[in-house]
């Protein structure tokens, strides 16, 4: 505001405002086989969609506006269109993985729809409750007591309080939607591959040309194909990408 009253020369100065500490950054992760088991918890309806946030980390406004118009699966691309994105520019999506068959299936089912994911024909409202059930179900999330932060047990017990806590009165910790971005391909993955060493480089960074996008999902789809694979703790993460970015 201050700025733009600057530029209609309504104000000499603008005043200082010191900003506001910036939260720590969010840790949340989760591999394929708590994914798989994530995926299998939660309602059929629900399954699709955190598959996509999974291997393509799109933001769940984007996934609950796709539309198959946008879907293009003889080029194996999603392509959003500028505007709908949060930063307001177009992009394109490489398919990788099972996405192509799992979207070839939906379209079949949703073959009068114009979204992408939908629920008896109409669109998916929230499914906060859904998540948090799921998460809970596989240990990826827990319930605290919201007056000593305490961890609840199964039965939504406080050791602190001594008592049973509502729902209501119960805090989710844990797995959020928006971690899915971070799943399947770690940030530091996607870094390494793309070239870049720090995050705001790799944040700046645009890429325009589809052999480049093509190129990058074939070596996104050999490191998920590996984590797949490996079992848990077993397998180095730097060393699996190693072995990947050398094929």
């Amino acid at each position: 505001m201050f700025f733009i009253a600057k530029k209609d020369n309504k104000l000499r100065d603008i005043p200082y405002f010191p900003m506001l500490t910036e939260p720590a950054a969010r840790k949340g992760f989760i591999n394929h086989t708590s994914f798989q088991s994530l995926r299998l918890a939660l309602p059929e309806h629900l399954r699709p969609v955190v598959t996509l946030a999974f291997y393509s980390g799109m933001r769940r406004g984007e996934i609950m506006r796709l539309r198959w118009s946008n879907v293009h699966l003889l080029d194996h691309q999603i392509r959003l269109d500028a505007g709908t994105t949060k930063n307001g520019e177009a992009r394109i999506i490489p398919l990788m993985g099972e996405l192509p068959e799992m979207l070839k299936i939906l379209r079949q089912k949703n073959s009068q729809s114009d979204l992408v994911f939908t629920r008896k024909g109409k669109p998916i409202a929230s499914f906060r409750k859904a998540w948090i059930g799921a998460c809970l179900s596989t240990s990826l999330g827990q319930l605290l007591c919201a007056t000593c932060q305490t961890p609840l047990d199964p039965d939504r017990k406080c050791s602190k309080c001594e008592k049973k806590i509502p729902v209501s009165r119960a805090v989710y910790e844990g797995l959020i939607f928006h971690d899915l971005r971070r799943a399947g391909v770690p940030q530091s993955v996607a870094q390494a591959i793309s070239g870049h060493k720090t995050r705001a480089v790799f944040e700046r960074y645009n890429i325009i040309d589809e052999r480049d996008l093509r190129e990058a999902g074939r070596k996104l789809e050999i490191y998920l194909a590996k984590q797949k694979g490996a079992n848990s703790g077993q397998t180095d993460t730097d060393e699996v990408l190693e072995s990947t970015l050398t094929q």
